[in-house]
């Protein structure tokens, strides 16, 4: 005879310790021959006081799930909040950049309203209309129903949809910026950082020189300098003190950098705070990278201030900035100088962001790493670097002053005093 498969939903034991809280214990068999018990602690009581809030957590729900795969299970009593839970335990992103917001979403937008629903009542039209009466910016909506259809994604991909009705939902104006973002004028970008203190002053120039993005320019170490070949390998960066990879994979890349900045560069390293990790902006503190959080609002905004510079100014200005800067000289993003261009293709070009291949320009797919470092090697040897070359980020920026020193230079200078 055959036996009949039943869905498992698990027993909840609570268990007292002699030192401690009491837990709460999940028992369940595991699937597959032979047949074993198991069980697994899934919180406190202090966590959890009753059995119904347990069995609404990430990790029971996910548990449950999984144990069940060899079950036809219907997507009418599956609830939403079981997806959550599995996916958090098995597919949440590492990255914590990534992780975080993703969590926050979670938590503050779509478990509230979405946790108790079936998945089958899941409907495009509902979502869409929930969507728009958000009081949230486009893009921040836009990033909510990304992470859904991601998340009925996986529930196609474990076979309890056949559909992922996310695909017909529509956020728009997610791709619009509500503001313009703030553009200096290369003078500006000179007056800022003059009036900065180091280790920042050496910071803002790596941003305004090689637009960066803040995490990679706070994870720099000196080994990740070549200044005999005149190169710069992005490898990580740094978010919250969490050290993990560049953002992207386009973002792990050898970028040139220019004599001027180079020379910058290693005066700097003479004062710098030394570490066993040879980190570039290491706090005497700590021993650890700064967090750039607090870099922009004690340090940036203040010497913005200072500059006489109107407008919100943050990290991501310094980015905003050298992308106009590269658009108004024509740099290619096939040439050397494209290297830097390319980077930047993440933040403004929207089509651009999911697909290394689209990243063309004039119609030329973008070089190889070491075709564009070739590239700039032999421009900086026959012309005697980038700043001499007409058109050239440093020469635009360079004759956009008011003295005849590059802003690398004027910076070395000290300007004012923090």
């Amino acid at each position: 005879m055959f036996s009949r498969v039943r869905y498992q939903f698990g027993s909840l034991l609570l268990k007292t310790r002699k030192k401690g809280d009491s837990s709460w214990e999940l028992r369940y068999y595991e699937p597959g021959p032979p047949r074993r018990r198991r069980a697994v602690t899934v919180g406190t009581l202090t966590e959890y006081p009753t059995k119904s809030a347990v069995r609404k957590t990430a990790k029971v729900q996910a548990l449950l799930m999984k144990i069940n795969e060899d079950r036809a299970v219907s997507a009418v009593d599956l609830k939403f909040g079981a997806l959550i839970g599995r996916y958090e335990e098995e597919e949440m992103p590492e990255r914590y950049s990534t992780r975080a917001p993703y969590r926050s979403n979670l938590d503050v937008h779509i478990k509230p309203r979405w946790a108790d629903t079936p998945l089958a009542s899941v409907k495009a039209v509902a979502v869409e209309q929930w969507l728009s009466g958000l009081p949230l910016a486009p893009k921040t909506k836009a990033h909510i129903r990304g992470l859904m259809h991601v998340l009925f994604e996986s529930a196609v991909r474990w076979d309890l949809l056949d559909r992922n009705p996310i695909s017909h939902v529509r956020a728009k104006g997610g791709t619009k910026r509500l503001q313009r973002p703030r553009i200096l004028e290369p003078w500006e970008f000179s007056a800022l950082v003059s009036y900065s203190p180091d280790p920042y002053r050496t910071m803002f120039l790596i941003a305004g020189c090689l637009g960066l993005r803040c995490s990679e320019i706070v994870g720099l170490q000196w080994s990740d300098f070549d200044f005999e070949r005149g190169t710069l390998l992005i490898q990580r960066g740094i978010v919250h003190g969490r050290i993990g990879p560049a953002k992207t994979e386009a973002s792990q890349d050898c970028v040139p950098i220019d004599p001027v900045l180079a020379e910058a560069l290693l005066l700097y390293r003479e004062r710098s705070y030394p570490t066993a990790e040879a980190w570039l902006f290491a706090n005497p503190t700590t021993g650890r990278p700064y967090h750039q959080e607090e870099i922009q609002k004690r340090y940036i905004r203040r010497a913005a201030a200072a500059a006489a510079i109107q407008g919100k100014v943050g990290w991501h200005t310094f980015r905003h900035s050298y992308r106009s800067w590269l658009d108004e000289v024509g740099a290619s993003v096939a040439g050397s100088e494209g290297a830097y261009a390319s980077r930047l293709h993440h933040d403004y070009d929207e089509p651009l962001r999911h697909s290394r291949q689209r990243a063309k320009k004039g119609g030329q797919q973008q070089r190889g790493t070491d075709d564009r470092i070739e590239a700039g090697i032999r421009r900086r040897s026959t012309q005697g670097g980038l700043k001499g070359v007409k058109g050239s980020f440093f020469w635009h920026l360079e004759k956009s002053l008011t003295s005849r020193s590059s802003c690398a230079t004027i910076a070395m200078r000290g300007g004012a005093v923090w």
